[in-house]
C-alpha cells in the first residue's frame, strides 16, 4: 500500500500497488511527519497542538475500510514521527533538537 498525506487538504489517501485509491482519513491541521508501523497503523506528529496523532486503520475480508482515530500529547514541537518493532514510538522535536521515546499502553479497539 501506498499512503500520501496531502498537507493542504490535511488528509491522507491510500492507494494499492496498481494506484487503485482503497481508502482515505482526514487529519487535523500541521501534520509534518507520517510513519506506518510493522502492523500497519498509521501515526503523525501535529507540530501545533504538539500531540501525535494514530489511526488504526485495515481491511475487512471484503476489502472494506475501517479505522480507530485518536491523538496524545507529547512535550515537544514534534516534526517527525517513528515507531519501532516493539510499538516504542519515537517524536523528534523540530526545535529543541530532542528525541522522545513513547510506550503507548495497549488499546482496546
Amino acid at each position: 500500500r501506498l499512503y500520501v498525506s496531502s498537507t493542504t487538504e490535511n488528509n491522507i489517501t491510500i492507494f494499492d500497488t496498481l494506484g487503485n485509491k482503497l481508502g482515505e482519513f482526514g487529519w487535523a491541521d500541521s501534520v509534518y511527519g507520517i510513519t506506518i508501523s510493522p502492523n500497519g497503523n498509521v501515526f503523525a506528529a501535529n507540530l501545533v497542538d504538539q500531540t501525535i496523532e494514530y489511526h488504526f486503520i485495515g481491511f475487512d475480508d471484503a476489502g472494506l475500510y475501517y479505522e480507530y482515530t485518536g491523538s496524545f500529547p507529547v512535550d515537544t514541537q514534534p516534526a517527525g514521527v517513528a515507531v519501532d518493532d516493539d510499538g516504542r514510538i519515537y517524536v523528534a522535536g523540530v526545535y529543541d533538537g530532542s528525541i522522545t521515546i513513547v510506550t503507548p499502553q495497549p488499546l482496546s479497539v
